[in-house]
């Protein structure tokens, strides 16, 4: 049974002659993207994003709306793919993951007590979680910093994107191999519509993904 996911992009306010970064997925053994379709733009080009090798497609807007269909693959098409990709579990010097030196500490401190492994890792869960209430602000809790910085015993507001930043930071400060992803959610009792995009964490301890 095939199946595919359309996406609408809004161009208004897209530099005239500016190019559409888009998207084309990470293949997973779950299923991943088997072809990309584009109208309202012209496909100027490909790519792949340098480290974790993502694809993704350049297009020139051609009116005021862009529509992306990808056609996806199913899970038995998929081969020996990984559940995901290495690539992303490889860290690298980046703002958004690299934990300042006192969340460092008490990220290392708050596994060790946890005793290591998964429960380390539902511990940082249930701290990272803690230390902040849901919401979009306009500021984010380390914009303009050079590294994620330590909440402490203070509460910050932030959505899935601020929460997962400092936990990715607090995991693999401790030594856990974490991956941030990023992508299109849709809830169940929006009948396969959605305006929005959702991010979450994988883990890796002992081979095991959660």
């Amino acid at each position: 049974m095939s199946s595919s996911v359309t996406v609408r992009l809004n161009t208004d306010h897209c530099p005239k002659d500016g190019l559409v970064l888009i998207p084309c997925g990470i293949p997973t053994s779950l299923g991943g993207v088997s072809t990309l379709d584009v109208s309202g733009g012209d496909l100027v080009a490909t790519t792949n994003e340098r480290r974790s090798g993502q694809p993704a497609a350049l297009v020139r807007p051609t009116g005021f709306e862009v529509t992306v269909r990808y056609a996806l693959a199913s899970p038995s098409q998929c081969g020996d793919t990984q559940r995901y990709p290495e690539a992303a579990f490889q860290p690298y010097a980046s703002p958004f993951t690299d934990a300042a030196t006192d969340l460092a500490s008490a990220s290392i401190k708050i596994a060790r007590e946890a005793g290591g492994g998964r429960s380390a890792i539902r511990a940082l869960i249930a701290e990272a979680t803690e230390r902040f209430t849901y919401d979009h602000p306009e500021q984010r809790f380390n914009d303009g910093l050079a590294e994620v910085p330590y909440l402490g015993c203070s509460i910050a507001s932030g959505s899935c994107v601020d929460i997962n930043t400092y936990l990715v930071a607090s995991l693999r400060a401790a030594g856990i191999r974490a991956a941030y992803l990023y992508g299109y959610f849709f809830p169940q009792e929006r009948d396969g519509y959605t305006v929005g995009m959702h991010c979450w964490v994988a883990t890796s301890v002992d081979g095991i993904l959660e």
